[in-house]
Order: structure tokens, then sequence, then C-alpha cells
């Protein structure tokens, strides 16, 4: 899942600092926001604030972002966690 805040995002500045719905993507904090949007389905897809992996993706394949390189960036990531908590693991 992907989760998008409900303001478009502003490098912080003393005079958006305080604004949660800008800087957070918690469902708990965008749902009190009036200009949140639910999902139209369980699958995540279309322009909720909560979507799909698969949904972002396809959103930005549109745009001509190489997913592929996304991917594997993220996979990248995914061990490098996994290799920084395996002593804790054992």
């Amino acid at each position: 899942m992907a989760r998008f805040a409900t303001h478009d995002y502003e490098k912080p500045s003393s005079m958006n600092l305080t604004d949660m719905f800008m800087h957070l993507t918690n469902f708990s904090v965008n749902k009190n926001n009036p200009e949140f949007i639910y999902n139209e389905n369980e699958e995540g897809e279309g322009v909720g604030h909560k979507r799909s992996i698969k949904s972002v993706f396809k959103m930005l394949e549109m745009k001509g972002v190489n997913t592929n390189a996304i991917w594997s960036r993220i996979k990248r990531l995914i061990i490098k966690t996994f290799c920084a908590v395996q002593p804790k693991l054992e």
C-alpha cells in the first residue's frame, strides 16, 4: 500500500510546519481532513489517499517513470534493512 497526504507537500517552513495533513501520510490523521478521499474499491485503485502499489506504479508508468528501477531500489533497501537487524534476529 502507498499512503498519500491530503495536502500537497511543500518544503517545511514556519508557515506550514504544523500542517499534519501535508507532512504526514498516516490514515488516522488524514481521514479527519474533509479533503480525504476513500478508495473506491478494495484493490486500492483510483485516486484515494490509500492506494495499492500496483495503482501507484501504473500512474507512474503513464508519466514515463521507470518503475523497474524503483522496484530494484526498494528490493535493495529491504535487503539492507534485514542485514542491519540480522544480528538481533538470530
